[in-house]
């Protein structure tokens, strides 16, 4: 099976943890091939500065921010749906969410360990599987 692939111009990327860091990093690549790139994460001051930022220097609205918490189902969902009904696809994810906890591995505590593991696994898994059906559907579409 030969999959036609749009040009990354016409693609919709979703980077969490877009606002800051490596996940700013491929923001701005992909913003700059042109692609419309959507970042999202907890801290919305941080986002609105970075769109502005990477929208200013492309000179068009090239970067919506969207607020959210990937431990939380529900948002996940929510950024999911609101993505597909504004923009009509998910056709790139970077899963680039995560935290560390200051603690030493014998220091860590439960709570903070539990933090650690529904934000760096049990969200971006979540976020997959929201995301997943709505790229096989669109490739199921153009194969």
């Amino acid at each position: 099976m030969i999959i036609e692939t749009k040009p990354l111009a016409d693609q919709v990327a979703l980077v969490t943890g877009g606002g800051t860091g490596i996940g700013r990093a491929f923001t701005e690549a992909l913003a700059r091939a042109g692609a419309r790139v959507i970042i999202a994460s907890r801290r919305q001051n941080v986002l609105n500065e970075t769109a502005a930022q990477i929208n200013q220097s492309a000179g068009a609205e090239r970067v919506p921010a969207y607020a959210f918490d990937i431990r939380q189902l529900d948002q996940i969902d929510s950024l999911v749906g609101d993505v597909i009904d504004r923009f009509g696809a998910i056709d790139v994810l970077i899963n680039n969410s995560g935290l560390a906890v200051p603690e030493t591995v014998d220091q860590i505590s439960e709570a903070g360990w539990d933090e650690v593991l529904d934000t760096n696994l049990r969200g971006v898994m979540q976020l997959v599987r929201a995301v997943l059906p709505h790229m096989v559907k669109m490739i199921s579409a153009t194969s």
